[in-house]
């Protein structure tokens, strides 16, 4: 009688541990992004430096169960606005405009390091510079924008073209058609400035 007592207060208190995680919401899928992946711009020349930024702007979505989807919205300042937060990415110091440094590009997903490879590589990325001269003026033309296609940013020997003295915005997509497999779509803006030596914290 007393196992039998001591049987049901165990199955009582496992359906209770059962009922108390499930009203603490819902889990969201190892297999999907809650946000845009940080990137990583590294450079081929030991003179130059590395750099890892998140998202500034982006529109996001993301799977929370097999009927549920959500997401995000977040606005940042113009890449030419004198208050944007940017990063530096440093090149040596002898670097001019009109010469160019290829830097590997690589997403990261701390939550997924394991499955990073699994998920698909972004649809588009484009490149978009701005001489820095331009920055504040917010209605500024780019100097220059590329767009690259999935097949080529995944590629192995894939590097971006950098000058010095710019002010770069990176925009990745993924296609909302790859939802089904990876859990999320959207767009994220990632901007940075290329200098030749660290700028002073004020």
């Amino acid at each position: 009688m007393k196992k039998n007592l001591r049987k049901w207060k165990i199955l009582l208190l496992i359906a209770l541990m059962v009922l108390a995680a499930g009203g603490c919401g819902k889990k969201i899928p190892k297999d999907s992004l809650t946000r845009p992946p940080e990137i990583t711009l590294t450079a081929f020349v030991k003179e130059a430096g590395e750099v890892t930024m998140q998202a500034g702007s982006y529109n996001w979505n993301y799977r929370v169960s097999k009927e549920e989807e959500s997401g995000g919205v977040a606005d940042a300042p113009s890449p030419l606005d004198e208050t944007y937060p940017w990063q530096f990415l440093v090149l040596p110091a002898s670097a001019s405009g009109t010469e160019q440094y290829k830097f590997s590009f690589a997403w990261i997903v701390k939550e997924l390091e394991e499955k990073t490879d699994e998920i698909n590589w972004p649809d588009e990325l484009t490149l978009i510079s701005y001489d820095e001269t331009q920055i504040g003026s917010l209605e500024a033309q780019a100097a220059e924008t590329v767009t690259y296609t999935r097949e080529e940013v995944e590629a192995e020997d894939f590097l971006l073209p950098l000058h010095a003295g710019r002010v770069y915005e990176i925009l990745l997509t993924w296609d909302e058609a790859d939802y089904k497999k990876d859990g999320f779509y959207g767009t994220a803006s990632y901007v940075f400035r290329t200098v030749t030596s660290e700028p002073e914290q004020e």
